[in-house]
């Protein structure tokens, strides 16, 4: 593909990676509130629906767990896959939002099995 053209190198010219974290940050923000936003309607839907079934007599199961912790490491994974300067305030952002979810499901899991 070769270098790019000068006008494009001249337009560049000493601007490094990381100054993307910036322009990037209002983005990324919006981009995480969704993923939060997108895990919790996903975790009312499913607490909505849940059925207990038992694995034994002294154990339930819910699959909603499952599904719940692979939604936030897709989140996670996702974030990561951008392959763009994270400010340290978006993983705290998503940290924190996934965080909120899974005490929403603790919190209903005491509450139903007690």
């Amino acid at each position: 593909a070769g270098p790019p053209p000068a006008a494009v190198l001249d337009a560049i010219k000493g601007f490094r990676r990381w100054d993307l974290v910036t322009p990037l940050q209002a983005s990324l923000n919006s981009w995480v509130r969704n993923q939060v936003d997108k895990i919790n309607t996903w975790i009312t839907r499913t607490l909505q629906a849940e059925k207990w079934r038992p694995v034994s007599a002294n154990e339930g199961y819910a699959q909603f767990a499952v599904e719940v912790a692979k939604l936030m490491d897709d989140a996670i994974e996702a974030l990561f896959d951008m392959d763009i300067p994270l400010p340290p305030n978006t993983m705290k952002q998503l940290t924190e939002g996934i965080d909120a979810g899974l005490q929403r499901c603790a919190k209903y899991l005491v509450d139903k099995v007690g």
